[in-house]
């Protein structure tokens, strides 16, 4: 299936505000917030922010307390 230019552009100006939301997912997973207070901070479902951090290879994350 071929796409016309302007359905391009448009999954392009998507994909590039996926990923300032996903750079920002990064910056508050840093910081040591949990998956489900990142989808909270951000309006995703928790699901949607480990499905990300897994496509980035990123090891999954266990809410808990830290000692």
């Amino acid at each position: 299936m071929e796409l016309d230019k302007s359905t391009e552009f448009k999954m392009a100006d998507k994909n590039e505000g996926n990923t300032k939301v996903v750079q920002e997912a990064l910056r508050l997973n840093a910081e040591g917030m949990t998956n489900a207070a990142i989808g909270r901070r951000l309006g995703v479902h928790q699901g949607t922010v480990r499905r990300w951090f897994r496509k980035l290879g990123l090891p999954p994350k266990k809410a808990g307390f830290k000692l």
